[in-house]
């Protein structure tokens, strides 16, 4: 807990920079003020902890850059985990719903439903999740009928088999630019991926969060998290090392007090 309590720069500049992280910030850095980017919430409560950082910090950034967001989400959950999120960074920049961002919901269906979202976006989501309103018309979605007309896509989603959806049947059909958020453990799924450059960035687990933080300069939840996290990982191992050491010093000293017996 000292991370929290105790502010400070415990390892905020000796978190490396990994290459995936840097180009997905510069993808978003790259927008222009008023592009519309399209953000999938494919995670749910149980990985939260991880996701919610990485969300947060992208939201953040997209927010600075003056993009015009639509949350989407494949999970029946993913629509509340975004207004969280939404909750968190949108008073902060001064952003209006529907105006300029707005969560669209859960789209049932999973590949077969992505296909829709080229053939329309107000098709797919007739009424939007957090005000039950029509999308028809909304300033957030003005100039956009298809997937296509997005700068950016960005897909949250802490199982990879999400991404991988999104990368098959959006990304390969309609050409568009998507960069990923994963979970740590699937992060090495990903890395073909971004590699062929069907990904124009990754963020992975925390520590991505942390670097996006960073790269900021305003560090954040994340990276009190991940210097608690290693703190933790220190503190386990000065005990491992204690209590190997109390049993050496035990066996010793029992052995040293058994007699010796004459033969």
């Amino acid at each position: 807990v000292v991370p929290f309590l105790v502010p400070g720069d415990w390892s905020g500049s000796t978190i490396p920079l990994t290459p995936s992280t840097a180009a997905f910030f510069q993808s978003i850095a790259a927008l222009r003020p008023g592009s519309p980017v399209l953000v999938a919430f494919d995670y749910d409560p149980s990985t939260q902890g991880e996701m919610d950082p990485q969300a947060r910090a992208v939201l953040s950034h997209l927010m600075q850059r003056g993009a015009r967001i639509a949350a989407v989400s494949l999970l029946p959950a993913g629509p509340a985990q975004a207004q969280l999120a939404f909750a968190g960074t949108s008073t902060a920049q001064g952003y209006r719903y529907g105006d300029d961002y707005i969560n669209l919901g859960y789209l049932a269906g999973d590949e077969a439903a992505l296909a829709t979202l080229g053939q329309g976006i107000t098709d797919a989501f007739p009424q939007d999740f957090g005000e039950r309103l029509p999308t028809n018309g909304r300033p957030v979605l003005q100039g956009i009928r298809g997937v296509r007309d997005f700068a950016l896509v960005v897909v949250l989603g802490s199982d990879e088999r999400t991404v991988l959806a999104w990368l098959t049947q959006v990304q390969a059909r309609f050409g568009v630019r998507m960069a990923a958020g994963v979970s740590a453990a699937s992060a090495a799924q990903m890395q073909p991926y971004l590699q062929s450059g069907q990904l124009a960035g990754l963020l992975t687990g925390l520590p991505g969060a942390a670097e996006y933080e960073l790269l900021m300069n305003r560090p954040g939840p994340a990276v009190r998290m991940l210097d608690a996290q290693s703190l933790a990982h220190a503190v386990i191992v000065v005990f491992v090392l204690l209590g190997n050491v109390g049993a050496l010093v035990w066996g010793l000293r029992r052995k040293a007090a058994v007699p010796t017996v004459a033969g």
